[in-house]
């Protein structure tokens, strides 16, 4: 799967056109995870306001995670896993009490 993600993933990073349809994609996965997020606190009777910006923020410090991850784990030129560039960078915005 490296060797495939790896070339695959540059192509796009390298391209403002492929990259702006990745973001544009990625978007509107962000969008269905603050969706998710809202439910389930709802769900579990501790509803977000609808003017709480906390599950936006939270959607999307994930996926800021995840593009900088793929920026790393690619920058690593493969000396590092990308499960350990994903974990570098949730470990930034994650509590730290």
């Amino acid at each position: 799967m490296v060797q495939t993600a790896d070339p695959m993933q540059r192509i796009v990073f390298a391209s403002p056109a492929l990259m702006a349809s990745y973001l544009a994609k990625l978007h509107l996965m962000q969008e269905a995870a603050e969706t998710a997020i809202r439910e389930r606190a709802r769900d579990a009777g501790t509803a977000y306001p609808d003017d709480d910006p906390a599950p936006s923020a939270i959607a999307g410090a994930a996926f800021g995670c995840l593009v900088a991850a793929q920026n790393a784990w690619l920058a690593s030129a493969g000396t590092r896993t990308f499960a350990d560039a994903i974990d570098a960078a949730m470990t930034i915005v994650g509590p730290t009490s």
